[in-house]
């Protein structure tokens, strides 16, 4: 009897408790759609204040009827970027489109940093490449070299403490339209708060790739920046986009690949936020490597060249930006564990011996080691093949000392090094368009710009997929016929199928060659750059109407 009297005033507890934790998140989500409501014509002046200011920009620039382009002339527009050589490299063809167009280009970027990452300065690659295009390069600032502002200093993310420094530069700068990378959600705050036009530049197939990582976890975990941010600034952070995943436009949504490949809405969230007619797929925005960075004069092409003039299948292997520099030495699990470590009800995907298919536990060096040594033992001293193995950041030396035979390791010894075969060069770096237009065969990590580079080079694909939305795009390039995936990598590559599957990718005039062809055909329909500005034009032109 006490027993039973003791588990109903539990019982009872917890209902009390249940009900006043559920009541108190309800009244705190009443409080912030209060004010979120109250936001909208504050949101609206402000707008209408950012709108007139542009309008007499443009009015003492005079007439703009001989723009190529019809309304873009004049206009001063502002790219914000997140780091990463497959984030800058798209937009930099477009920045030369838009400055041709006698529109002035903001550029902001990282300038400098810690180790490892690609920062775009007047002695950076992508730096050079961005003045060159005519851009005006900018950096961002934290709050403390503004005025300072320490609550900020408790947030879930760093990020967040350059939100009141870029708020006062988009203020000085009065853009008409920011374009903006959709995984940093400080730059549509940004550009909401001071009333500017904004403009997703997505760097991947769509918005469907990422949405596997959208939870009520990550949404709780913000609900402190969702807070701070009604209360400073009346914005509200669920109106922006979705946590842990990407933040898109309302307005007008720019995705760098092709219909073919494209993912759209998929999650009710996702379809209650964004309007589907919002995304354009524009197709590559560059056509030739002179679109991205000046020719590299110091890289031979002769054997390149002398290896297809001999018959040999020419096979270029470049593994990504990632994994060959900020996480070489990083758990990939810490990158976006949704896709490389859980199925979509959230458990580890395992095969069937009950061994974890991902990369989840791996770094960069395991995965690069893995897939490398595959290769040598594939096609290493096949002389129908010349391999060219990028390396990255790392450097040749400190990659291919890390290739080591798993047969010869003990717990004393690291094992042998596999020498690099006769029939491989290995490089810190290539100019991947021009290696592309001699190549019969792409083992790629299957990101969208690799993807995108392959396609308009027509070159096969073998793709190794590692996480974000390379999984996608290897089952979109097989799926359409363009190439072979191994997504599962662990599992699934071996020697014996990746020679195969070269042999398959690279033989004269293949099925995948056909298919490529027609997809390029696709791609001029998208019309890459000229598409940008036609879009772009048109949305100011509707917001000045």
């Amino acid at each position: 009897m006490v027993t039973r009297l003791l588990l109903l005033l539990i019982s009872a507890n917890i209902s009390v408790l249940t009900s006043f934790v559920f009541n108190n998140n309800s009244q705190q989500d009443l409080h912030l759609g209060v004010r979120r409501k109250a936001n909208q014509d504050r949101l609206r002046r402000v707008q209408n204040t950012n709108l007139q200011a542009s309008r007499t920009r443009r009015r003492r620039r005079g007439s703009f009827l001989s723009a190529k382009v019809s309304g873009l002339e004049g206009l001063d527009v502002v790219f914000l970027q997140t780091l990463g050589q497959g984030h800058i490299n798209p937009t930099i063809p477009l920045v030369k489109a838009l400055t041709d167009e006698n529109v002035n280009v903001s550029y902001f970027a990282d300038h400098q940093g810690p180790p490892g990452l690609d920062y775009v300065n007047s002695d950076s690659p992508l730096g050079a490449a961005v003045l060159a295009a005519g851009g005006k390069l900018r950096t961002y600032r934290n709050c403390d070299e503004l005025r300072g502002e320490p609550r900020l200093e408790g947030m879930l993310n760093s990020r967040w403490l350059r939100l009141p420094a870029l708020v006062e530069d988009l203020r000085s700068l009065s853009p008409s339209v920011c374009l903006y990378d959709p995984f940093n959600p400080v730059f549509p705050a940004a550009a909401r708060i001071v009333g500017c036009e904004h403009v997703a530049i997505i760097p991947h197939s769509g918005p469907g790739t990422m949405a596997a990582l959208e939870t009520e976890v990550h949404r709780e975990k913000s609900r402190g920046v969702r807070e701070w941010l009604l209360e400073t600034y009346e914005i509200d952070l669920f109106d922006l986009g979705l946590p842990a995943s990407s933040w898109y436009s309302q307005s007008l949504n720019l995705v760098l690949t092709n219909s073919a490949l494209y993912s759209g809405l998929c999650t009710p969230a996702q379809k209650d936020l964004w309007s589907p007619e919002s995304f354009h797929c524009v197709g590559t925005l560059y056509e030739r490597e002179s679109d991205l960075h000046p020719k590299q004069e110091d890289f031979q092409m002769e054997q390149i060249i002398k290896a297809k003039k001999a018959g040999k299948r020419v096979v270029l292997m470049s593994l990504g930006s990632v994994v060959t520099d900020r996480f070489f030495s990083l758990q990939l699990g810490r990158v976006v564990p949704s896709h490389i470590s859980m199925n979509d009800d959230g458990s580890k995907v395992m095969d069937g011996l009950g061994r974890m298919q991902t990369l989840f536990d791996m770094t960069g060096r395991d995965f690069m080691n893995y897939v490398i040594r595959t290769c040598f033992k594939a096609l290493g001293g096949d002389d129908d093949y010349l391999v060219l193995l990028v390396c990255g950041r790392q450097g040749v030396d400190e990659v291919l000392s890390e290739i080591r035979d798993p047969s010869t390791v003990t717990s004393e010894e690291a094992g042998e090094v596999i020498p690099l075969p006769p029939n491989f060069l290995a490089f810190d770096k290539v100019p991947q368009l021009r290696v592309l237009e001699h190549a019969d065969c792409f083992i790629t990590h299957g990101g969208m710009g690799s993807t995108m580079e392959a396609m308009l080079c027509e070159v096969p694909m073998l793709v190794v997929p590692c996480f974000g939305d390379q999984p996608h795009n290897s089952d979109s390039v097989e799926r359409s016929g363009l190439g072979v995936s191994f997504k599962y990598p662990l599992s699934s590559l071996s020697p014996g199928l990746m020679r195969e599957a070269v042999a398959g990718l690279s033989g004269d005039d293949n099925a995948y060659r056909k298919n490529l062809r027609r997809h390029a055909v696709e791609m001029e329909r998208e019309r890459g750059k000229d598409r940008c500005l036609e879009l772009i034009s048109r949305l100011v032109s509707e917001e000045e109407g």
